[in-house]
């Protein structure tokens, strides 16, 4: 389901671009030096079109910007709501791969084989990996993710990184949900400009699953230094 969820993400994705560019480029063109713009008369007050406006391509690009607005609205709005059942899809994943590790704890504990505290200590939390799928070392504290991802640039850092569509984020170079809940976001900005050029981990909940990430914020072709979109999440 989440595979499919996500799919379909990146399709209205692709289409919300696809409109914000042809929105730039019929705005570019109204909003020319001369440009009627959005809301400039095209007739005179004699009645006749203005002279030095061409009111039929300045109708056309109006009425186009309109619309594509207006779907632009629409693939928003689903794209929220695909989100919200990714999110949900990924928590439920999440508490059953919980259970599953209470029931692994429960059958050791009763089997005698409780292990030292300081094996304990240095164990990988069960079920947190890397991007090639080999376990990592973490803390026993519950993850709770303050974002999500909702966009991934092609040949950007994140995506060398691995980082996905849907992946939610739990900590960023240090910076986790904190007491002060709706700042994490701008703590990751500071972060990122902080570390430019320089590795840092990333800890992420991916369909309900730990994985841990690690990434070199960077100046490259696109826009900022990671290639993708963070949306703030509701505090869990």
């Amino acid at each position: 389901m989440t595979t499919d969820l996500t799919l379909e993400i990146r399709a209205l994705i692709g289409q919300k671009e696809a409109a914000e560019r042809e929105i730039a480029e019929r705005m570019a063109r109204l909003d020319a030096p001369g440009g009627p713009g959005m809301d400039r008369p095209l007739i005179d007050a004699e009645g006749y079109p203005c002279a030095d406006i061409d009111v039929h391509a300045a109708r056309v690009d109006r009425n186009r910007v309109i619309c594509l607005t207006n779907d632009h609205k629409d693939i928003m709005m689903r794209i929220e709501r695909l989100m919200h059942q990714l999110h949900a899809a990924a928590r439920e994943g999440c508490a059953a791969n919980g259970r599953s590790a209470e029931g692994s704890a429960a059958a050791n504990g009763a089997s005698g084989g409780e292990p030292s505290q300081q094996h304990q200590a240095n164990a990988p939390v069960a079920g947190i990996r890397n991007a090639a799928g080999a376990p990592v070392a973490a803390g026993r504290r519950p993850l709770r993710p303050f974002a999500v991802v909702d966009d991934v640039a092609d040949d950007s850092p994140a995506c060398a990184a691995g980082i996905q569509l849907g992946d939610q984020l739990c900590s960023f170079a240090g910076v986790s949900l904190g007491p002060q809940a709706g700042d994490e976001l701008q703590r990751v900005a500071a972060a990122l400009q902080a570390n430019e050029g320089r590795e840092v981990e990333a800890l992420f909940l991916r369909q309900g699953a730990p994985v841990a990430l690690k990434l070199t914020p960077q100046r490259w072709s696109g826009r900022g230094l990671l290639g993708c979109h963070l949306r703030p999440m509701g505090r869990q």
